[in-house]
């Protein structure tokens, strides 16, 4: 197979497709992160006051919609991999710098602002845990923080484990790539029954769902599967995912393989559904915003956690603990907090536009 054989052609318009399905991806995760109701402090944890229609409201946007983000992009990720030809070195050292760099850099800088936080009288009390102080780790502690363990398969910085999990698939690549030019279709359905069934297994640090939708997304490439081949099912997308939502928040009380099934298979319907829905964005002035958010998408998932943790730990201790409290901090932080990661991004990427194309992987906005 030649290069030219091998390689997908993406138009300009499906680019744009992608890059405003990467925003509401990138919405969707902010949205899991903000549903917890129990923010930690030092000397103990505060749980926050959920009515019944709050429980069910967090349920379905971070539970049941936003649940597609993150194997979308890990199939987003295998899929502009896979889809040209790539030295397995030139590869590697790419993601070091666009993936490991972040990575380390993100993760060290929560490590020193933990350690500042819990050395300050006035801050400690939101940031010491005593059974987790920076000024007491050792070893095994230090490795666990900066790259999970069996117990604990996330870093101090707990977004990353995406960033992690993404950069050793890459180091796995020609692995999938071998095992699917094999294969073929039944490569395809040994990762979706994989997913499907497994629901809690991880193989080491990686999780059944990044293995599979990293999967997913190289068979997609490899068998040269065009984005806009969704299109053919934009009316039974529209239909089946909105039923597919609803059954699974009913569900949301019980417990087995039925409600497993339907909660997944929403999931895979949401990826089509989602892509398909970025078409209906006419209005130009919203496009082109939505555009901009899109080329700091990866800084706002690094950025988001850190601001998410400091703006609600300040906002619990400063407001009421009412019904309404909790559901503005849940629906309005999302906006907040991106907005802020937005600030910060745009911030570095014009005034020190050397340490933006750092921190950000190389992926210098302009």
């Amino acid at each position: 197979m030649t290069h030219a054989d091998k390689t997908i052609s993406i138009s300009s318009e499906e680019s744009e497709r992608i890059s405003i399905l990467k925003v509401w991806l990138t919405f969707m995760i902010v949205f899991i992160h903000s549903a917890d109701s129990n923010i930690n402090f030092g000397a103990g944890t505060l749980y926050m006051y959920n009515p019944p229609w709050l429980v069910i409201l967090k349920y379905t946007v971070s539970e049941v919609l936003s649940r597609v983000a993150v194997p979308a992009f890990f199939f987003l990720s295998a899929y502009f991999l896979f889809k040209k030809e790539f030295s397995w070195t030139e590869n590697i050292i790419k993601k070091v710098k666009s993936l490991m760099v972040p990575y380390l850099i993100m993760n060290s800088f929560w490590v020193l602002f933990y350690f500042a936080a819990q050395s300050i009288p006035s801050l400690s009390p939101f940031f010491s845990n005593p059974d987790n102080l920076v000024s007491t780790w050792n070893l095994k502690d230090w490795l666990e923080h900066y790259f999970g363990s069996r117990a604990n398969y996330a870093p101090l910085l707990y977004p990353l484990w995406f960033v992690r999990n993404l950069f050793i698939l890459n180091v796995l690549a020609p692995v999938y790539k071998w095992f699917v030019q094999k294969t073929r279709y039944f490569s395809l359905i040994v990762f979706v029954i994989l997913w499907l069934t497994l629901e809690s297994t991880h193989i080491f640090f990686l999780d059944i769902q990044s293995v599979c939708f990293f999967g997913i997304g190289c068979f997609f490439a490899i068998e040269k599967i065009s984005f806009s081949e969704s299109d053919r099912f934009r009316v039974p997308a529209a239909v089946i995912y909105p039923c597919l939502v609803l059954a699974s928040v009913l569900l949301r009380n019980q417990e087995g393989f039925i409600k497993m099934f339907i909660c997944r298979l929403c999931f895979l319907t949401g990826m089509f559904f989602w892509y398909i829905f970025a078409t209906r964005i006419k209005a130009q002035r919203l496009k082109d915003m939505l555009l901009f958010v899109a080329r700091y998408s990866f800084c706002i998932y690094l950025f988001h956690e850190m601001n998410l943790s400091i703006l609600r730990k300040i906002l619990v201790r400063s407001l009421p603990h009412t019904g309404f409290f909790s559901a503005a901090l849940y629906l309005g932080m999302p906006f907040v907090i991106i907005s802020l990661c937005l600030l910060i991004s745009r911030f570095l990427d014009r005034f020190i536009p050397g340490l933006y194309r750092i921190i950000s992987g190389g992926r210098g906005a302009g």
